[in-house]
């Protein structure tokens, strides 16, 4: 038995991957002097506090993308085809 959508379950998994991501990244380059770390670092200290934000959009961002990609992409070999 499916009681959650394939789409939601893979949009609820990129959301944890952004939160994963989102608090690994500092923590790896916290000793690391390439110059890139320091960004890094400053970036999550400006932004931790849209984290949740972040994740919630990424959730709604790929589950949506997911529902309409299969629209979409009948509609432009339609499209196409009828061009040609």
């Amino acid at each position: 038995m499916d009681f959650v959508d394939n789409d939601l379950l893979i949009a609820l998994i990129a959301a944890m991957l952004n939160i994963l991501f989102s608090l690994i990244l500092p923590v790896i380059f916290k000793g690391n002097e390439l110059p890139f770390s320091k960004q890094i670092r400053q970036n999550y200290n400006s932004t931790r506090s849209v984290i949740i934000l972040s994740s919630m959009l990424v959730v709604i961002f790929v589950y949506t993308s997911l529902k309409i990609t299969p629209y979409l992409k009948n509609n432009v070999y339609k499209n196409i085809s009828k061009l040609l």
